[in-house]
């Protein structure tokens, strides 16, 4: 396992710093955004109103596929030929990095977002249980745990989806006031 440590190493300080650069701009975003009012405008345009009815929808596909990514790119970019621990130490350090990136972009709950991968290392201490008599009832174990184990998924779902739909609401609540206050103003103005 040699030859692959030097790239070990550098991936894992790729996930690491990348996620410390993201909560530092997280943090000098939290003091901007609370001096703007609005950051976007929905209704303007050629095709204003089609976008704010499908800007929900869209934003809601683009959160799951990137939680579903933040799993699934971690474990192709590992390298195969490594020790099982090293590998998944990797995979979980790279899959929490992108984590915190989604956190930060969409604006969602730390808990629910965590939940998945809270339930990988437990699936994993499942699997590398070395009390196991036969393989049989480590698949037992391994069912048994995902029987337990999906609630907690199903509720981490539910959480982050209201989640989406709240910020959705939210951000075209915001363009919808700051467009219906910016024509009053210009009236106000002409009268003047």
């Amino acid at each position: 396992y040699g030859p692959e440590l030097p790239s070990l190493v550098s991936e894992a300080v790729f996930y690491i710093i990348t996620m410390s650069i993201a909560v530092c701009i997280r943090r000098t975003f939290q003091q901007s955004e609370k001096a703007q009012s609005g950051k976007i405008c929905l209704s303007r345009g050629i095709c204003g109103s089609e976008f704010a009815m499908l800007y929900p929808c869209i934003f809601r596909v683009l959160a799951l596929l990137a939680i579903m990514g933040s799993f699934v790119t971690p474990f192709f970019v590992a390298p195969r030929t490594v020790h099982p621990v090293m590998g998944w130490v990797l995979f979980l350090l790279g899959s929490s990095c992108l984590l915190v990136i989604n956190i930060i972009i969409f604006h969602l709950p730390v808990l629910p977002m965590f939940t998945p991968w809270i339930g990988f290392v437990g699936a994993l201490l499942v699997l590398a249980f070395p009390f196991y008599s036969n393989g049989v009832m480590r698949a037992i174990v391994i069912a048994a745990y995902a029987f337990f184990a999906s609630p907690f998924l199903w509720w981490a779902v539910k959480e982050i989806l209201a989640t989406v739909d709240f910020n959705t609401e939210r951000e075209s609540l915001r363009s919808w006031t700051n467009l219906r206050s910016e024509p009053q103003q210009s009236e106000l103005m002409k009268l003047c």
